[in-house]
């Protein structure tokens, strides 16, 4: 509880897909007569970032060159399957930079890519 009394709480997804669909579904929904306010936190600056809604027909190869425009590359994990990506700088101004240029940006045939910092336990 906040000091005056209301209710309140941070929950983390380790999807953004998840975190879009909690905004969008439960946003305004009564809660213990209450109505919940969904919003989205500020992630913390890492070298890490995660890439959701990557078009699945996009391959590895395309993926490592778009996002390896921004700086060294030191890992780079694709999930085809799944279409999101796991990519780590060699620093966070590159990171940061990945995630400007990034963010909404068609990456194959389809769709909008999410990107966002990621801890590095992720």
């Amino acid at each position: 509880e906040s000091d005056k009394g209301y209710p309140y709480a941070f929950i983390r997804y380790y999807h953004l897909k998840s975190a879009s669909a909690a905004k969008k579904y439960l946003n305004e929904e009564v809660l213990h007569d209450r109505c919940m306010k969904i919003g989205y936190g500020k992630g913390c600056q890492t070298n890490t970032v995660m890439a959701m809604e990557i078009d699945r027909s996009c391959p590895e190869s395309k993926v490592e060159a778009e996002f390896g425009k921004f700086g060294e590359l030191v890992r780079m994990t694709y999930n085809q399957t799944l279409g999101s990506a796991l990519c780590t700088y060699g620093d966070t101004e590159s990171a940061q930079q990945a995630i400007e240029n990034m963010r909404g940006r068609c990456l194959g045939r389809t769709g909008r890519v999410k990107v966002d910092f990621a801890n590095h336990e992720e």
